[in-house]
């Protein structure tokens, strides 16, 4: 990836350096997410709160 930045390169490889860059530094929270027990825990309770709200309110604005 570095050398794209001092060297002519074909596009195709600056695509797949840009591309292989994303996937090294965009997977660890899916990763986190799916394996980690205690961070999953966390986020449902989190959403699941949010959720609850959403629909309360949902349900006061359809039905009032």
């Amino acid at each position: 990836y570095l050398c794209m930045n001092f060297f002519i390169t074909p596009p195709i490889l600056n695509t797949i350096g840009h591309i292989s860059w994303q996937l090294c530094h965009g997977a660890p929270p899916f990763i986190y997410l799916l394996l980690n027990r205690t961070v999953k825990k966390h986020i449902k309770r989190s959403l699941e709160g949010s959720m609850k709200r959403i629909m309360r309110k949902l349900y006061m604005y359809v039905f009032n």
